[in-house]
């Protein structure tokens, strides 16, 4: 399974669905590690038309938004590939999510062996790259032209709405002050120069796209 590409693995569905208002003709895309829980309770949360759809055959919900016509703005958010690789790490570290033999292994692999396992296993594509695989995948590099930087989610979010008529700047102060108070600090270990450079050459297509910064110890 390791060499599948996503939508081939039935392993890995996307339990999450696709968030969708009819009324205000608007669709989220969820991009693993880039706040789309918290995205889409907050949507909910609005009360302004807002459901979900659940997506039961790909892995990725871009080609379950391909059902909704041009007239949908369809959005998302994308991360700074090195802050993604090590959100990710902590989520598949997690007790929690490590049920099947890769996640149980790096269990006692600090960041730069999980990088260097996911190089060896060639899981980049496969895995660790989803979504960058969204927005530049063959055939849905349209799909979803209107893609934000989480670390602007807020302001991002909040101009979305705006635009649609939907005032969510009283309901975004809450939540913001909630989000803030709940999220788990996360772990932040010392990247070396190898594993940096292997996310710069796996994702330099976000780096040149966003203006993302490469790194360097």
């Amino acid at each position: 399974w390791l060499a599948q590409p996503p939508s081939l693995n039935s392993r890995f569905k996307m339990s999450h669905p696709l968030l969708i208002s009819e009324k205000h003709k608007l669709c989220f895309i969820h991009m693993p590690k880039t706040a789309g829980q918290w995205t889409k309770r907050f949507l909910l949360k609005l009360d302004v038309g807002f459901k979900r759809v659940k997506n039961t055959k790909n892995f990725i919900d871009i080609p379950l938004a391909s059902n909704f016509n041009n007239d949908y703005y369809k959005f998302g958010f994308v991360r700074d590939p090195v802050d993604w690789y090590q959100s990710f790490f902590n989520f598949q570290s997690d007790d929690f999510h490590n049920r099947f033999l890769f996640d149980r292994m790096m269990v006692a692999w600090d960041i730069n062996e999980y990088i260097t396992n996911i190089k060896n296993v060639r899981l980049t594509k496969a895995r660790m790259t989803l979504m960058y695989n969204y927005i530049f995948s063959v055939g849905h590099e349209n799909e979803c032209k209107n893609i934000f930087k989480y670390e602007n989610l807020y302001d991002s979010l909040l101009k979305i709405l705006n635009d649609k008529g939907i005032d969510a700047s009283s309901l975004m102060e809450k939540e913001k002050t909630q989000k803030r108070n709940a999220s788990k600090k996360e772990c932040r270990e010392k990247i070396n120069q190898e594993s940096l450079d292997f996310i710069y050459e796996s994702c330099k297509g976000i780096y040149e796209k966003f203006n993302y910064k490469r790194r360097y110890v």
